[in-house]
This record gives structure tokens, sequence and C-alpha cells, in this order.
């Protein structure tokens, strides 16, 4: 019977899913503390609400890379009505109203969600990749030649 070392195996893996890992997490990182507050500000500040909506909807139109708007779910046709919408309002130049900001949350949410996403993947990536080092380490220790 053969014994295979699969050293270079684990420790390529736990490699590739730290990188993963990192990866997402500074994309989750730069949504959730960088582009997500300035949303939530822009929808709530008072003052010039018309540019402030518009400014808002096109940082939202830019998703988060887990809240892609092409993967709809239950509430994925008030999303895409929502998104054809402020298209037609954005490209035509007309003002946004109050009433939209509800809307306009609702995307925000979208986008929060998928951030949330993204560090419940960075969680389990990182529980992937401890387990491949774990193995790595004990495959290493097993083909270790014994003095």
């Amino acid at each position: 019977m053969t014994i295979f070392n699969d050293t270079k195996l684990y420790f390529y893996f736990a490699i590739v899913t730290l990188a993963l890992a990192l990866i997402t997490a500074s994309l989750s990182a730069y949504s959730r503390f960088s582009v997500e507050p300035r949303i939530h500000s822009l929808l709530n500040s008072e003052n010039n609400m018309q540019d402030n909506y518009r400014q808002a909807y096109i940082l939202l139109r830019n998703p988060q890379i887990f809240a892609l708007y092409e993967h709809f779910d239950i509430d994925g046709m008030k999303i895409k009505n929502s998104l054809i919408y402020f298209d037609n309002k954005v490209y035509e130049g007309k003002e946004f109203i109050p009433d939209e900001k509800k809307y306009l949350e609702l995307l925000l949410q979208r986008r929060t969600d998928g951030s949330q996403l993204g560090f419940n993947t960075v969680v389990y990536l990182l529980i992937v990749s401890f387990l491949a080092w774990a193995m790595f380490f004990y495959e290493r220790r097993k083909f270790q030649p014994v003095s």
C-alpha cells in the first residue's frame, strides 16, 4: 500500500483559503466602515436632500460583492423595481422626493446584508484554512524522517 505525502496539497489549500478570507474581509470591511456610513449620512441629512438622495443612490447602485442585484431572492421584485425606477429618475434628471427614502433604505439594507454575509464567509474560510493548516502540520510530522 502506497502512502501519499499530501503536505503540498494542504499547504497550498490553506494559503488559498486564507487569501480568499483576507480579500473578502477587506471588501466587506470597506463596505461596512466606509461606504455604508456615508450612504446612511446622506439619507439622513436634512440639507440639500435632492442631491444627497441622488448621491446615495449612485453609491448604492454599485453593489457590494455579496449584494449583487442580479441575484434576487424573495425581496427581488422590490429591489428590481426600485433599481429600474431610480435608474430612469437619475437618467432623466428628475428630482427625488422624501417618500423615496424608504426605497433607498431598502437598497442600503440589501448592501448591509451583503457585507454581513461577507463577514460570515470570512469566518467560514478561516475555519477551513485552520483545518487545512492542522492537516498540513499533521502530514508534515507524519512524514518526518525518524532519527
